[in-house]
């Protein structure tokens, strides 16, 4: 019998994972994520499991994405993993024979209680908890002409224009875009504020460090910046 959950077709290739895999590769699975030191973002969890369990190499992030979107479902206690998992496992968005529903249904639970993903998925949910998040920039510059009264003379003068594409995600709702125009006084006064804001984050992340607490990033820093 089908449940009428459905399921975001992002997290459907991890659950094919967990519910096909070989009962010692979701041991040594259990076994990873059970001995995560501390609190960690998706990419680093998936290094820690890939290092662990090197037949999750490749699904290591799917797997991981689809859990923790499954434990923000669930109050804080983890009461409810059981009913949530059967509803998963009979989900009609899994194409699954039923011997494969009854072991994603039975393996599911025991994760979806892990400390490490728990912390994880209620630190991710928490900093996304607003009207819009932030997802990437870019900066356009223009060079736009300035005529005089015939146009045929060419151009008399020329301006600097920056445009700022922010890219958010809206709540409840798909990507969206703002842009903005600013001149060479606005990128200086944009840097400076920036900056600021990187000596507060780091001021702020020692005090985290010095109470003995684990620091959180929602993502890794990039290597690189791009043009």
């Amino acid at each position: 019998m089908s449940s009428p959950l459905r399921i975001p077709p992002r997290y459907v290739p991890g659950l094919l994972v967990l519910a096909n895999m070989k009962d010692e590769t979701f041991a040594e699975l259990r076994a990873a994520l059970q001995q995560v030191p501390q609190l960690l973002t998706t990419e680093r969890l998936a290094e820690h499991v890939r290092s662990e369990v090197p037949a999750l190499s490749d699904e290591a992030v799917d797997t991981l994405e689809a859990l923790l979107s499954l434990i923000t479902l669930l109050p804080e206690d983890g009461e409810g993993a059981a009913d949530l998992s059967r509803d998963v496992a009979q989900s009609r968005d899994l194409d699954l024979a039923d011997p494969a529903r009854e072991a994603l249904a039975d393996r599911l639970p025991p994760l979806l209680v892990l400390e490490s993903l728990s912390l994880a998925a209620r630190a991710s949910d928490l900093i996304t908890e607003y009207d819009r998040v932030f997802h990437d920039a870019r900066i356009l510059n223009d060079l736009r002409p300035v005529f005089g009264p015939n146009p045929s003379d060419g151009p008399k003068a020329a301006l600097l224009v920056a445009t700022l594409k922010i890219d958010y995600h809206v709540a409840g709702g798909p990507l969206d875009s703002t842009y903005f125009a600013l001149d060479y006084s606005d990128l200086l006064r944009l840097r400076d504020v920036v900056d600021r804001a990187l000596a507060k984050h780091a001021s702020l992340r020692g005090s985290v460090e010095k109470m003995n607490l684990p620091y959180w990033e929602y993502r890794e820093p990039p290597d690189a910046t791009r043009d």
